[in-house]
């Protein structure tokens, strides 16, 4: 993931001093848009590029990257096609709620510790991801994937699909405000886990403020990509549970949990098509969009100034 740097005023003032020497501290020309040493400085940077790459210097990995997001600027300035900051917030929220986060702060603390990402540089991140997506929809026809493909593709990865579960849950809120109620509902939920275990049913019908209580917790069969989407906290514990199994006390949100896997069985076919299908059509889009690349950077007038530039293989 990224790293958000702050640039000194000295790298400001005297220039940057890259590997190959630059025109004008200009490292290269998109149409009219020009892209400096130090946007390319910070590329690397921030990419930690010089890590993850070997067959080719990071200024023009870099560079490359740079490129790639002023072609995808120029197409949706010609279409008329910005990305509302509104879309960009909804996302952010999304993801905030997904990992049980309220406070901007303290989801920014976890990108820093975690990913070595600012919340600015998420919300970039977020804002050339939908580009890109922009891009696809406008720009790239994919047909879907035949089904002798999505079959051939199930048959190859059968064990990797993974198992659908049956679950129960207990679930009990509680204010993280409030420290005293925290650990009265985290005391609770333990003792609820000495009487889930010999009945579970029971335990969530007197324990679980959630609506399956009635049902004794029950939630239905799920696989696991669908639980990751509503609660990827719950599905990580899941995963490495077995049939009959009752899981430990646990955290999600706001809330206090304990699931039980009533039965495991694997995917089947029809129940995994749609999601092959998916995965397979996005892949598919990837490459076209490889291609589109290609193409546009052949078709626009880029200018490198670059004295170290190494072409892609």
């Amino acid at each position: 993931m990224r790293l958000y740097l702050f640039l000194c005023l000295s790298l400001l003032t005297c220039g940057i001093s890259l590997a190959g020497e630059l025109i004008n501290d200009v490292a290269a020309m998109v149409g009219d848009v020009p892209i400096t040493a130090i946007d390319l400085k910070s590329e690397v940077d921030r990419n930690n590029i010089k890590k993850i790459t070997s067959s080719r210097n990071a200024e023009s990995v870099a560079l490359d990257q740079l490129i790639e997001k002023a072609i995808i600027d120029q197409v949706l300035k010609e279409e008329s096609i910005s990305i509302p900051e509104s879309q960009v917030d909804d996302i952010l929220k999304k993801s905030m709620a997904d990992n049980g986060f309220k406070d901007e702060k303290a989801f920014e603390q976890v990108l820093r510790q975690q990913m070595n990402m600012s919340l600015a540089e998420y919300r970039k991140e977020i804002t050339d991801n939908l580009k890109i997506q922009q891009i696809s929809q406008l720009q790239i026809s994919v047909p879907p994937p035949r089904e002798e493909a999505i079959k051939e593709w199930y048959l190859k990865h059968k064990k990797e699909i993974g198992n659908k579960y049956l679950l129960r849950i207990i679930k009990k809120k509680y204010n993280p405000d409030n420290p005293k109620d925290e650990l009265s509902v985290n005391k609770a939920m333990n003792e609820a886990r000495l009487e889930a275990v010999n009945n579970f049913a029971a335990a969530a019908i007197k324990h679980s403020d959630d609506p399956s209580a009635s049902k004794g917790g029950l939630l239905g069969w799920m696989r696991i990509d669908e639980m990751a989407q509503k609660d990827p906290t719950m599905a990580n514990v899941v995963y490495r549970m077995s049939s009959g199994e009752v899981s430990i006390v646990f955290v999600s949100g706001n809330n206090y949990c304990i699931v039980k896997v009533d039965a495991a069985q694997p995917v089947s076919l029809e129940d995994a098509s749609p999601l092959i299908g998916q995965k397979l059509y996005m892949e598919n889009q990837k490459e076209g969009y490889k291609e589109w690349i290609k193409m546009k950077r052949k078709t626009t007038a880029v200018k490198i100034f670059l004295k170290n530039y190494q072409n892609p293989a």
